[in-house]
């Protein structure tokens, strides 16, 4: 029988781990949404779309706390990796 405490504990790595998934899966939609808009019209698109842009997924990735600088760093090491076993 669990503890209360080992019981909250999971709960609560839990509920970070669901909010993680969902902002992750949040970042990959607006990511790709993004790069569709970009590729059809960048003129169409200014710079405060992009800082807007930028300030939402800042944001987002604060509530559960992590930087976003730390996931594009993470991010291009995942590319890299992947573009090197295509080669």
């Amino acid at each position: 029988m669990l503890s209360i405490d080992t019981a909250i504990k999971m709960g609560i790595r839990q509920n970070q781990r669901e909010r993680l998934n969902s902002c992750i899966n949040d970042l990959m939609f607006m990511s790709k949404s993004f790069l569709f808009i970009s590729e059809i019209d960048v003129k169409t698109h200014d710079s405060e779309y992009l800082k807007m842009f930028h300030a939402n997924t800042s944001e987002m990735l604060e509530t559960i706390g992590l930087d976003i600088d730390d996931i594009s760093s993470s991010m291009n090491q995942i590319i890299e990796k992947e573009e090197a076993k295509q080669c």
